[in-house]
């Protein structure tokens, strides 16, 4: 499932299966979620909520992890809560997209899932002349 993030927040669930081998599953986006992100975005801002379905929840509590992909430490995830924010300044010139790896961990199995965020470039180069003075000679016919 691909979304475009302005400020809303997006369910990307999966689960954590007791006794056989987990298998992530969502309703609302596939065991990977794609999003495309604006590289204006603010540092705190909500980029999505993980959540893992534990059918024994009231036995432990799930927290989450972000397991690999996020380069230079751009986004954090809430250990208990599973939203993943920004944690800093995003540049599609030098990361144009990141591939987090989740982690649910319930204190005896795990699950994991990915989250692609893909950064949309902003207008913030401004245009420069290959020169800084062009010259015209023009020739007259005799």
């Amino acid at each position: 499932m691909t979304q475009t993030i302005d400020h809303a927040r997006f369910l990307c669930p999966f689960q954590l299966s007791h006794g056989t081998s987990p298998s992530p599953f969502s309703s609302t986006c596939s065991p990977s979620c794609n999003l495309f992100l604006p590289s204006y975005c603010i540092i705190i801002f909500q980029v999505i909520e993980v959540r893992a379905e534990d059918k024994d929840e009231e036995a432990s509590i799930t927290t989450y992890q972000i397991d690999s992909g996020n380069q230079g430490n751009a986004f954090r995830i809430e250990e208990q809560t599973g939203f993943i924010r920004v944690a800093k300044q995003l540049d599609y010139e030098t990361i144009s997209k990141y591939t987090l790896v989740i982690n649910a961990w319930d204190g005896q199995f795990s699950n994991m899932t990915t989250v692609e965020i893909i950064i949309q470039n902003r207008n913030d180069m401004k245009p420069r002349f290959k020169k800084d003075k062009y010259v015209v000679y023009q020739v007259l016919g005799s």
